[in-house]
């Protein structure tokens, strides 16, 4: 009869343990990740090793402590945010350790708050429609395109002339394309969009 007690090897490679979740352009990750420090058995050691935290794939900055020490092998992140929408995935990685990769996850645009003209418009005729149909896209604070479906409603602004057409036109995925705008006077005129 004896008592053996096993011990991990050497660590060797980062597994991660929670993928990064519920994020929204930003905000802190609703679920944060934990990354495993483990041998080359995929036994988790003991290991004290700094973990850094980048974004690997999607247009966006990744902050908060993005580098935390493991304790006993384990390293979990706190407060980290995108700053940015779309499609991401964060690549972790410690010295000459095995790096780990996040699967994608989608960072959300956050609550709408203003509209931007992405297509301006052009080639207008007396009681001709434009040539140029404009498209006006809805934005959170940021700057990020929002999935909203708010009514954009244009009007003259300024200049001497009525405005026919569909006036009010509903956003798809944030979108708003305007479509038969025409103008009726001559002159330099201005058009605002309002939601």
């Amino acid at each position: 009869t004896f008592n053996a007690t096993g011990t991990a090897g050497p660590a060797t490679q980062l597994v991660l343990t929670t993928e990064p979740a519920g994020a929204v352009t930003g905000n802190t990750f609703n679920q944060q990740p934990t990354i495993s420090v483990r041998d080359a058995n995929g036994n988790q050691t003991t290991s004290t090793a700094a973990v850094t935290a980048a974004v690997f794939s999607g247009s966006g900055v990744l902050t908060g402590p993005t580098t935390v020490n493991a304790v006993n092998g384990v390293a979990t992140f706190a407060n980290l945010l995108i700053t940015g929408a779309g499609n991401h995935t964060i690549r972790f990685t410690s010295g000459s350790l095995t790096n780990a990769t996040s699967s994608v996850f989608n960072v959300a645009a956050g609550p709408p708050t203003q509209l931007s003209i992405s297509t301006q418009p052009d080639g207008a005729a007396n009681t001709a429609p434009f040539t140029s149909q404009p498209v006006i896209v809805i934005r959170d604070a940021g700057g990020f395109q929002t999935t909203s479906t708010a009514a954009v409603t244009v009007a003259v602004f300024s200049g001497s002339g009525v405005l026919t057409g569909t006036l009010t036109v509903n956003a798809v995925n944030g979108i708003a394309t305007f479509a038969g705008l025409t103008l009726t006077g001559t002159g330099a005129h201005t058009l605002r969009f309002t939601s």
